[in-house]
């Protein structure tokens, strides 16, 4: 007779282990994460796999908390919402889509057929207790201690075939699920939006002064006309434009230049904008 081993990574270790399928509450607490009076059932998930948001499948990252947030806010008290009927005249409530659907699991218990050295052979169970066809999920936490016929639930992408053999010594192909490796919001963040390297915040800066010009253009013609017919404005625009590369390449000794035509006129911010930068230095 073979021995059957608690599941410590579920909260729902005992219903595991004595064979019994979970309730609906208590299968949407273990999709929901946290204990609610919405969603009874035991009062820790802390050490379950359903907390992990943050995961990493392959060389990809995903942020799960939009899939958590539907299933906890609409999916999972759906019946308690009527099924979206009208209710005292008011419009009927319609049930979000699921923003990440290729993420495949959600409200559905599972049964393990096999465990194998690199993940599980389960099969989804249906209400009548029937079991739907085998597939494979790797990465699922803790699999190493589940043993057959235990019930689990989990999330899981699909990310090609699995090859494996067995208990007769046939060689079978089923679909393959990855759980992904948890991974911390620092991590995903880091992934997700990327620090710009320093030839990419050079480009960006390129590219934006190049745009700058382009929108200065018009007014640096006309001011420069201005400066060219000795206005003392014109002359204080364009000190301001060489002073901070609006439109010109940057040239402070242009700046100081224009700014010393407008002081002598008596234009009071171009006699203060070259005492600052006579202060600066060179």
């Amino acid at each position: 007779m073979k021995t059957m081993l608690c599941f410590v990574t579920l909260s729902l270790a005992v219903l595991a282990c004595s064979g019994q399928s979970l309730t609906p509450n208590q299968r949407i607490g273990a999709f929901a994460g946290l204990p609610s009076a919405a969603t009874p059932g035991p009062p820790s998930r802390d050490h379950g796999p359903f907390r992990d948001l943050y995961r990493k499948v392959g060389s990809n990252y995903y942020d799960l908390r939009p899939l958590y947030s539907w299933w906890t806010n609409w999916i999972a008290p759906w019946p308690a919402r009527g099924r979206g009927q009208s209710v005292g005249g008011a419009p009927a409530a319609k049930k979000p889509l699921n923003p990440m659907p290729v993420w495949y699991g959600f409200g559905l218990e599972h049964e393990v057929i096999q465990v194998l050295r690199d993940g599980l052979l389960v099969s989804e169970v249906h209400g009548n207790g029937n079991l739907d066809d085998p597939f494979f999920v790797t990465n699922y936490p803790g699999f190493k201690s589940l043993v057959d016929n235990q019930k689990i639930e989990f999330l899981a992408l699909r990310t090609g075939s699995y090859r494996y053999t067995d208990t007769l010594g046939a060689i079978k192909t089923v679909p393959f699920y990855d759980y992904g490796i948890p991974v911390s919001i620092t991590e995903l963040n880091a992934a997700l939006h990327p620090s710009p390297s320093p030839e990419q915040r050079a480009a960006s800066a390129q590219a934006q002064a190049e745009k700058n010009r382009a929108l200065l253009a018009p007014a640096l013609k006309y001011y420069q006309g201005l400066a060219d017919q000795g206005d003392a404005f014109g002359q204080f625009r364009m000190g301001e434009f060489y002073r901070d590369g609006d439109a010109v390449p940057k040239d402070l000794s242009k700046a100081k230049e224009y700014f010393t035509k407008a002081a002598a006129q008596g234009n009071q911010a171009a006699a203060v904008a070259l005492e600052r930068l006579n202060a600066a230095g060179p």
